[in-house]
């Protein structure tokens, strides 16, 4: 009899002890403050964006991508913003931030327009992806005008083997 007492007590706390499950690919809590004091300023003409991570349980599974852009009147063409994100390291602290340097200038297709009407649209530029990390702010310097976006990329959680041919 006190066997069985015993084993209730126990399966009791386990059950008691499991309360703070959360469900799977959601975050398990948001970002907190960083401490972004050894980060320069942005320069005149240029503004600075930080991007906060929330926390997950196996980071490894996520990707982060950035890109730059801005919205701009364009015909039915598909367009581009030329520009690229430059990697630069914090001196003596060896945390790592982006600059997105760009002319302004866009290139798309030429097809042919139906009419010549223009629609304000999202250009964006080319994407860069870097390693997920909520440890750390990823931290972007881009010339005014040009706003960032970025998106979190989770691996599937069905992996599938390839077959030799």
């Amino acid at each position: 009899m006190k066997r069985k007492y015993f084993f209730l007590v126990c399966f009791s706390l386990v059950l008691l002890s499991c309360n703070t499950e959360h469900k799977l690919n959601e975050p398990i809590n948001q970002a907190t403050e960083y401490d972004i004091s050894m980060y320069a300023e942005a320069t005149k003409g240029s503004t600075r964006y930080i991007i906060e991570l929330p926390t997950y349980d196996n980071e490894s599974d996520y990707e982060v991508e950035i890109w730059a852009g801005k919205t701009i009147e364009v015909d039915c063409n598909q367009h581009k913003l030329v520009g690229s994100f430059k990697k630069e390291i914090v001196k003596g602290w060896g945390y790592h931030t982006y600059h997105f340097n760009t002319t302004g200038q866009l290139f798309g297709t030429r097809m042919l327009c139906p009419d010549q009407t223009l629609t304000a649209q999202f250009i964006k530029s080319s994407s860069e992806r870097l390693r997920y990390n909520s440890k750390l702010p990823i931290v972007i310097y881009c010339p005014e005008g040009f706003t960032i976006e970025y998106a979190i990329w989770s691996k599937g959680q069905i992996s599938q083997q390839a077959t030799p041919k």
